[in-house]
C-alpha cells in the first residue's frame, strides 16, 4: 500500500509518507525518491524494510517544511521471490 496523502502536522500514524507491505512478501524498498513537479530529488531513502515509518518523508527539505502540494514518488520493491517492482505516483503533502 502506498497512501497518496500525509500530513505532517496531522494524525501521527500519518505524519510520514513510506511504503507498506506485508512481510515478508515484501522484502526491501531498494529506493524511494521523491521529487517535486520540475523534477528537482526533494528527498531519497534507500534500502529500507516495508512500513518503517522513521525513515520515511517527513515533508520537509533542508529543515524546512514544504508548502501543501502534489509530489511525484518512485520505488523500487524488492519481493519475496526476488523481483523487482518499480512503482510512482503521486502524493498529496498537506499542511498545518
Amino acid at each position: 500500500y502506498i497512501p497518496n496523502t500525509f500530513a505532517p502536522f496531522g494524525n501521527p500514524q500519518n505524519q510520514r509518507f513510506t511504503i507498506f507491505g506485508d512481510t515478508p512478501n515484501v522484502q526491501r524498498i531498494l529506493s524511494m525518491p521523491i521529487f517535486d513537479r520540475w523534477g528537482n530529488l526533494l528527498f531519497e531513502q534507500t534500502n529500507f524494510a516495508p512500513n518503517d515509518m522513521p525513515v520515511g518523508w517527513d515533508g520537509h527539505i533542508s529543515g524546512e517544511v514544504l508548502n501543501e502540494n502534489i509530489y511525484i514518488y518512485t520505488a523500487d520493491v524488492l519481493f519475496l521471490d526476488n523481483a523487482i517492482k518499480n512503482f510512482s505516483g503521486e502524493v498529496v503533502l498537506m499542511g498545518k
